[in-house]
């Protein structure tokens, strides 16, 4: 293992630090066609020989940012690990929603999804702790789609789940919540299952999914508004607590929708939430009544006690200050405290669509524009985009900075990686107070074609992941689409290898 995180308490010798400086200096100048960096010379008190093992670890490495890169203990064709990312402090989970159940594929495409943990198998190591599979597994669950984590609770979405034996509810779906040390000390273990109170078949609750703390949310983008199926596809998302119905028992508490829900917007597509407030996207969303901006797309923003003690009400529909018809906003939304960034991945650049799907992503912030309102403070995009990179289909954030996914970002002009993927990193006050400012571009180390990296991402702290859900085990593709996540990590206000001494 090459990199590890950087401690506070770790003491470095003078050369040390400059030559991490000088190496970012080389690796931030640009490569040549060689992938290489540009030969530099050594900082000052460090020997050529030590420099030039500095540069060779970090290239054989895969990359000058890169800290490690998990995988499936058991890993096979086709799982798609990767699909679905989330982290909490020293906790990753991973989703591999065509996971078939081990050897023989007993389950095809039941899915699963995979813990890791820091410092697990040696210093800044991710060692795999736990895989997860859902209690009543069954073919085609696709269980793993969407994965969320909240200490030491983790929710999992399996969106074609059918209700059990004899399926009486297709593709109704589910999602399932572990939590630690059930079981066993360090064991994750199932805790409860989740369905919409009125289920339906087709609904597709768990396509996404979000917790915080005792509150989780999953997301139906297929509901139908009840018995009848007044509004097709409108789509809802259903908030459960813990404790709620009995002790450690997690119960429905409230039913979200679009307050101006129409067919097809597919309402739950997304969902966040964070502390007392939930958001929940709706990419196909039409503009209102007369569907001025066809699947320009929406998110809505709802908060506890809105309406009543312990209700959700909606206190906001936010939508892209430039909005045009198929933008897809909200097909992405993640919310940290008082800060919401939502995605748009088929965003053109404005008028005249120069820069088709190359994608956007927008941020709101809490009390922008008066009390309690949701005001656009910021659009991003990609330093280097292009058409058809689709920047914003997937979006993480925490505190003061944000992860905006492109799974279909090609490695620049020329296009010599064709959807390989790639993720934005973004601050508050990186170039001016209250400014979202780009501040890396990551790539996998050992990126290809197709691997899609960025699909998903996630953030907790210093820490950034990407999954690469068609990645293929390296060069010859020994296992096509396995899949993988690559774990990046933070020493602000830059990201930085730590080569061991």
């Amino acid at each position: 293992m090459l990199y590890q995180r950087l401690s506070p308490k770790r003491s470095f010798s003078v050369w040390y630090i400059a030559a991490l400086a000088a190496v970012f200096l080389v690796v931030s100048a640009g490569q040549g066609d060689s992938g290489r960096a540009p030969a530099a010379a050594a900082p000052a008190g460090l020997s050529d020989a030590g420099w030039r093992a500095i540069q060779e670890q970090m290239r054989g490495a895969g990359g000058p940012y890169a800290e490690t890169k998990v995988a499936a203990g058991d890993a096979q064709v086709e799982d798609r690990f990767g699909v679905a990312v989330a982290i909490s402090g020293d906790t990753l989970v991973v989703g591999a929603y065509w996971e078939d159940g081990g050897p023989g594929n007993p389950l095809a495409q039941a899915g699963a999804a995979y813990v890791f943990e820091r410092n697990q198998g040696g210093p800044g190591a991710w060692g795999q702790v736990a895989k997860l599979a859902a209690g009543d597994a069954q073919a085609d669950d696709r269980f793993g789609v969407a994965v969320a984590i909240s200490g030491d609770t983790v929710v999992v979405g399996a969106y074609l789940e059918d209700g059990g034996p004899g399926n009486p509810l297709p593709n109704a779906g589910a999602a399932y919540v572990f939590e630690r040390d059930q079981g066993g000390p360090g064991a994750w273990g199932q805790v409860a299952k989740l369905t919409a109170g009125d289920a339906q078949a087709g609904d597709n609750f768990g396509w996404s999914v979000a917790v915080s703390g005792d509150t989780a949310v999953a997301g139906a983008y297929q509901e139908d508004g009840g018995p009848g199926n007044p509004l097709p596809a409108a789509g809802a998302a259903y908030v459960f607590e813990r404790n709620q119905g009995g002790p450690d028992a997690w119960g429905q508490v409230a039913k979200l929708v679009a307050g101006d829900a129409q067919t097809a917007d597919y309402f739950g597509l997304s969902v966040a939430v964070s502390g007392d407030t939930a958001v929940a996207g709706a990419y196909q969303e039409d503009g209102g009544p007369g569907n001025p901006l066809p699947e320009a797309g929406a998110a809505y923003v709802f908060e506890r006690d809105q309406g009543g003690p312990d209700a959700w009400g909606q206190v906001a529909k936010v939508a892209a200050g430039d909005a045009q018809g198929g933008d897809q906003f909200g097909g992405s939304a993640a919310i940290s405290g008082d800060t919401l960034v939502v995605g748009a991945n088929a965003e053109d650049g404005g008028p005249g669509n120069p820069l088709d799907g190359a994608g956007a992503a927008y941020v709101f912030e809490r009390n922008q524009g008066g009390p309690d309102a949701w005001g656009q403070v910021a659009k991003l995009t990609a330093g280097d985009a292009q058409a058809g990179d689709q920047f914003g289909g997937s979006a993480a954030s925490s505190d003061d900075t944000l992860v905006v996914g492109a799974d279909r970002e090609e490695g620049g002009p020329g296009d010599p990686l064709p959807n390989a993927g790639a993720a934005y990193v973004f601050e508050r006050n990186a170039s001016g107070p209250d400014a979202w400012s780009q501040v890396i571009k990551l790539a996998a180390g050992d990126a290809q074609a197709e691997d899609y990296f960025g699909r998903s991402v996630a953030i907790s702290g210093d820490t950034v992941v990407a999954g690469a859900p068609e990645e293929d085990r390296g060069p010859g593709d020994p296992v096509e689409n396995a899949g993988a996540a690559y774990v990046y990590w933070r020493y602000y206000p830059l990201y930085l290898p730590v080569v061991r001494r």
